[in-house]
């Protein structure tokens, strides 16, 4: 009781402690997200979030009958998505009335948290840059495109957020158990809001120990596995009802349907489509399932059988021929799609979600995209600069130009954490950009690039420090 006594004191504390840049960047990101909610188109925040409808139906429908299942049609099941967003959804409409605006509110207060996360984090490795490093989440142009639409991105970046932070305290050397398990049980959260890091779970008993090897820890190796393959297994147990669940249905044990899984893999093989030929990615779409292309055979191999197949059995058929469709594209295909994604996952701004927001040219360059040949990048940027707006455009470039500098800075963050011999550091980062990167195969985007933001901005930081130190050098001298 004395203890909870205090706490309001505690906090009252800590607030009066947090120095003027905190305040500022703080005020800063509270008007920018008023003056983007006031300014919103209306509705736009469903009608323009990609895949909104996917999880809002999900969560009416959880309200209306306790349960996933098609709003339309409660006897079937909807497991498309994954429960914790349509369940954050649910929680909200159940509060505040079913209002997709104050879904966004929600998730601008969620940003804020990780920023105030990460400053914690950037505390513990670079104390000067902390303000520094909460700004450039929570003024993130890519960021704070994403909570204003109803997608899953901002929930998810926050377990994944407190995973990292958690590893990193690994990474410093702080082995104690509970690091790992809260490393396990974020990252089954954010599986459970979308199932893009579910592989990272099966490799914490082998990354925990080569975190420990590397850090020269190399005799406690044995340690970082048991807590690796607690960690694992936390992460399993938690996971475990929805993988059963999926399985009940017909999907095996899994986090996504046959469905999704079979719309990712041939999503890809689109996209190679399109720059084998030149062609549009709609254009391309149609011709992966015209007869005599890959998907054509892949059913007539079936024979009669198809047609006695449910929809969930034709769908994991499906599935299973999606990598061999991909690697039937001759290599060169393969190589120069893989580094055009990494280049727009590294590189895009995400005005895009800005732009349909605030009705600036809504779905401009979604159009341009999947209309224009995917060959030919400069013929996409020539027609956006030609049909958008001023507004648009200026949008693009303060977009653009944050990514540019920051990635920049970045560069010389990687140096200077070689230059310090902070090997671990950087290895850590660099696998868990690179798993984002290798998931996402030929989809690299802005989009997809909002989990690793904070583990990309620790490179920013580093470079600001290294300016800085030869800045005060030069002053010297």
């Amino acid at each position: 009781m004395i203890a909870l006594a205090r706490m309001p004191r505690k906090i009252s504390d800590c607030l009066r402690s947090m120095p003027r840049t905190f305040w500022v960047f703080t005020l800063i990101y509270f008007f920018i997200n008023a003056w983007i909610f006031l300014s919103a188109a209306p509705g736009a925040s469903l009608t323009q979030g990609g895949d909104a409808g996917s999880y809002w139906s999900p969560a009416l429908a959880f309200l209306k009958y306790g349960d996933f299942v098609r709003l339309d049609n409660p006897t079937e099941l909807d497991l498309y998505r994954t429960p914790l967003y349509p369940l954050m959804i649910s929680m909200v409409i159940f509060i505040f009335g079913e209002n997709p605006s104050a879904v966004v509110l929600t998730q601008i207060f969620l940003l804020y948290a990780v920023g105030i996360l990460y400053r914690n984090i950037v505390k513990s490795w670079l104390p000067s840059w902390r303000d520094a490093g909460m700004a450039l989440i929570i003024l993130n142009p890519n960021l704070i495109g994403t909570v204003h639409l109803i997608q899953s991105e901002t929930l998810y970046l926050f377990f994944i957020s407190i995973g990292f932070w958690s590893l990193l305290r690994i990474v410093q050397g702080n082995f104690r158990l509970h690091n790992a398990l809260i490393v396990g049980a974020a990252l089954a959260f954010a599986c459970l809001v979308k199932p893009t890091s579910q592989f990272l779970v099966i490799t914490l008993p082998i990354f925990l120990p080569l975190i420990a090897v590397l850090s020269g820890s190399g005799h406690l190796w044995g340690r970082l596995f048991i807590q690796g393959t607690s960690a694992a297994a936390i992460a399993i147990a938690i996971m475990a009802p929805w993988a059963i669940k999926l399985a009940a249905a017909g999907n095996g044990y899994s986090l996504s349907e046959y469905e999704i899984k079979y719309r990712f893999l041939w999503d890809q093989v689109v996209m190679l489509e399109a720059n084998l030929h030149g062609i549009p990615y709609h254009e391309a779409e149609v011709q992966i399932t015209s007869p005599g292309s890959f998907h054509a055979k892949v059913i007539a191999s079936q024979g009669e059988d198809w047609h006695r197949l449910s929809d969930v059995q034709k769908f994991a058929v499906l599935e299973r021929y999606g990598y061999e469709a991909i690697l039937s594209y001759p290599p060169k295909v393969i190589v120069s799609v893989i580094a055009r994604s990494v280049f727009q996952f590294i590189f895009s701004g995400g005005a895009g979600n800005l732009h349909n927001i605030i009705a600036t040219d809504t779905a401009l360059l979604n159009r341009i995209w999947f209309k224009t040949s995917q060959k030919h990048v400069k013929t996409m940027l020539d027609e956006f600069v030609n049909q958008a707006s001023l507004a648009a455009i200026g949008l693009s470039l303060v977009a653009i130009s944050f990514v540019c500098l920051v990635r920049l800075i970045g560069l010389l963050g990687i140096c200077e954490m070689w230059r310090r011999g902070e090997y671990t550091l950087l290895i850590t980062l660099a696998g868990i950009i690179g798993y984002f990167i290798a998931v996402h195969l030929f989809h690299g985007n802005s989009r997809y690039r909002v989990p690793v933001e904070p583990a990309m901005m620790i490179f920013t930081l580093y470079g600001l420090q290294a300016m800085s130190d030869r800045y005060r050098s030069w002053l010297r001298n």
